[in-house]
Order: structure tokens, then C-alpha cells, then sequence
């Protein structure tokens, strides 16, 4: 049985496509829908289309950063929930009032353990329910 009731659509963005192969099979098993884009100016460019309902991304980038293409997507009519997936291990010491006003729902550390990413999706799902910052 999924802890989801339907496919959720996941965008993932990571330079690694890699991290894409590993994380595929996995999250579909447990009912989610990933799709990956390595470029976040691209992830931009096809926002609209992709409708994603939910945003896993690495910080870093190599055209645009990971904080400037949150800023970007938070700009967007209705941002989905965002959950970090980083090597970064300064992260682990972000607390929810840290992360929230960034727009992030969660925050997990590389190498990625997967009872620990799904409980972050599903956090940062029912974070919905929450008010969440917006640019202008």
C-alpha cells in the first residue's frame, strides 16, 4: 500500500541525473510521480507544464542556484511545498522556523535515506494546510 491516495507529481531538481535513476523506482513504489530536470532556468521555462505538486531540489546549480530558483518558484501563483535534498550538512541544523519563512517544508541531508526523504515529502504534503511565504 502508497501513503498516497493518487500519483503525486514530484519535480526534482538536481544537476546529478543520477540522483534522479536512484530516487525514480523508489518514489513510484510509494505512489509518487518523479519527474527530473538538471537546469533550473529549464525547470522555469516549462513550470506551467510540468504543474508539479510538489518540489525536491539540491541547492546547488550550475546556471541558477538552488536559492535563487526558489525565489523564482515562490514567485509562482500557488508554489507547491519544497523539500531540500542537499549535501550540504549545515542543513540538518535547520529547524521548521528556519525553513519556513525560505518557503521550504523540509529539509534531509545526502546520502539519501529513503524512510527519512518519504517522510519529508509527506511533511512537506500536508504543509499545504499551512500558510506558506510568497514573493512579489
Amino acid at each position: 500500500m502508497t501513503p498516497l491516495d493518487s500519483p503525486t507529481r514530484v519535480l526534482l531538481l538536481d544537476t546529478e541525473e543520477s540522483v534522479g535513476h536512484l530516487l525514480g523506482g523508489y518514489l513510484a513504489e510509494q505512489g509518487w510521480e518523479l519527474v527530473q530536470i538538471t537546469d533550473g532556468r529549464e525547470a522555469l521555462r516549462q513550470w506551467d507544464e510540468l504543474s508539479p505538486q510538489l518540489l525536491l531540489m539540491d541547492l546547488d546549480g550550475e546556471e541558477m542556484d538552488g536559492f535563487e530558483f526558489l525565489e523564482e518558484v515562490l514567485r509562482k501563483p500557488d508554489p507547491p511545498p519544497v523539500v531540500i535534498c542537499t549535501r550540504h550538512p549545515g542543513v540538518r541544523a535547520w529547524s521548521p522556523e528556519t525553513l519556513a519563512p525560505l518557503g521550504i517544508a523540509a529539509a534531509t541531508v545526502r546520502p539519501i535515506r529513503f524512510p527519512e526523504l518519504s517522510a519529508a515529502l509527506l511533511d512537506a504534503l500536508d504543509s499545504r494546510a499551512r500558510p506558506r511565504p510568497r514573493l512579489r
